[in-house]
């Protein structure tokens, strides 16, 4: 949200400028929705602070106001990277948006239901919005060869970092679980063998997402969809 409110003065589109507040919105009822969850499994004493505040301090990283470690780029170069950040994260979150919305093994594992409605209802979300977020890159500097570099470098820094949280975070939710400490570990055999049992996505979907940001380049036609 602070990133795209800094790139809205560069908006020209009336369109793509409601769009993009549109967005916004969005996002703040994703928070609002990610702290009851939270909250929730705090109840249930599986803490997830430790893991929350590592997150924020990493995308602090890499969506602040600054270059990390004080790197030379322009106000302007820096913020177009963030935006394509953003757009490379989006495309990620629209697949397992897309996934979860058709994930019917989940419900046949008998998973919580509310948990469950609330995943489909922040995946359709994702889904819904995920082009905004790159016509907002493209609109501010993403399009034309001299500028696919910043594709490549956002997708480049984002794959990786996504699937360490992806990994990481699973480890460490099964590890603080009251019910599940001790007598299950996250291991790539395990989640493989989920997604062979439908209750994950498979690794061929999620690097679908690579090249949706780092195709050909492309000459702006109107708006990306």
């Amino acid at each position: 949200m602070k990133v795209f409110k800094e790139g809205l003065p560069l908006v020209r589109d009336p369109e793509l400028l409601a769009d993009v507040k549109g967005f916004m919105g969005q996002e703040a009822t994703h928070s609002v929705q990610h702290a009851h969850v939270l909250d929730h499994l705090a109840a249930q004493r599986l803490e997830s602070a430790d893991f929350t505040r590592y997150v924020d301090f990493l995308f602090e990283r890499l969506l602040g106001e600054r270059p990390p470690l004080g790197a030379p780029l322009p106000e302007r170069e820096w913020l177009r990277f963030r935006l394509a950040v953003v757009a490379a994260i989006e495309q990620f979150t629209a697949v397992l948006g897309d996934w979860i919305l058709a994930a019917e093994a989940l419900d046949r594992a008998g998973a919580d239901e509310t948990m469950l409605d609330l995943l489909r209802w922040h995946g359709a979300e994702e889904v819904e919005h995920r082009a905004v977020a790159y016509d907002m890159f493209q609109h501010c500097g993403g399009h034309g060869l001299p500028r696919y570099a910043r594709r490549v470098a956002g997708m480049a820094v984002t794959a990786p970092v996504m699937l360490y949280l992806w990994a990481w975070g699973t480890a460490y939710l099964i590890r603080h679980d009251p019910q599940l400490a001790g007598r299950v570990r996250y291991s790539l055999t395990e989640h493989n063998r989920a997604v062979r049992r439908g209750l994950l996505p498979t690794w061929r979907s999620l690097g679908a997402a690579v090249p949706a940001i780092c195709g050909a380049p492309t000459i702006p036609r109107g708006r990306a969809r």
